[in-house]
């Protein structure tokens, strides 16, 4: 991720020396080699699963990656820019895994469960840059990288939803299915990423928490039942 992902930041040079921790060179090697983005979003992801947000410090990550506290601010200027990366990254990785799951398949159907199968892994192997993707700590139109490489994702939906039904809906109806299909998925995968955070298993088990673990016992019969469902609505 270079740093035209994150205009808008500003970066305190008052406040940032230039010493490098002399232990690090291997890391320093690698962020000579353009790795440093890279490094600092996984670091990052990694940071907010264990403390949260709100303790996210650039300079941690920069000592942690084994460079100058000056070296993140090249590349992200500020701690949003750096979320700003990581979720770009994360629709850009969501795309290619939606693209790879749905070329090997020629039938609608099968296309819309691939397709929300493709989202709802993602979702759960990368949570944090899901939640970052389509929480509200990040504004979109700041970003402009970012904005582009979640129109380019919510258009592979478009497009797998065009292919489903015929060709006289219009683009209007499109968009409709688009945000009922998307709010169905989404609601899927917040309550799996709620599972695998929460882990709890209890004897006396409530019906909410039963129906999450049948959701995700089988996650593609739900895919199945959503789509039939959108497609029976407009009748």
């Amino acid at each position: 991720m270079s740093s035209e992902v994150v205009e808008g930041g500003e970066m305190n040079t008052e406040e940032m020396k230039s010493e490098v921790q002399p232990e690090a060179s291997a890391r320093r090697s690698a962020y000579h080699h353009g790795d440093l983005p890279g490094t600092l979003m996984d670091l990052g992801v990694q940071h907010i699963a264990r403390e949260g947000i709100e303790k996210l410090s650039l300079r941690a990550l920069a000592r942690e990656a084994g460079v100058s506290p000056t070296a993140p601010y090249r590349h992200f200027p500020t701690r949003l820019c750096l979320l700003a990366g990581i979720a770009t990254r994360g629709f850009r990785r969501l795309t290619e895994r939606m693209r790879l799951a749905l070329q090997d398949s020629a039938d609608p159907n099968e296309r819309f469960v691939k397709f929300g199968q493709a989202y709802l892994d993602f979702a759960c192997e990368e949570p944090v840059s899901y939640e970052l993707m389509f929480g509200g700590a990040i504004e979109f139109d700041r970003y402009p990288m970012l904005h582009e490489a979640a129109e380019a994702s919510f258009g592979q939906l478009l497009e797998v939803l065009r292919n489903t039904v015929d060709a006289s809906v219009s683009d209007e109806e499109i968009q409709l299915l688009a945000g009922s299909v998307w709010a169905g998925v989404h609601g899927m995968a917040a309550l799996l990423i709620s599972k695998l955070r929460t882990r709890r298993q209890t004897a006396n088990r409530s019906s909410a928490v039963a129906a999450i673990e049948r959701l995700a016992a089988e996650p593609e019969r739900a895919l199945r039942l959503l789509l039939g469902s959108v497609l029976r609505s407009r009748t």
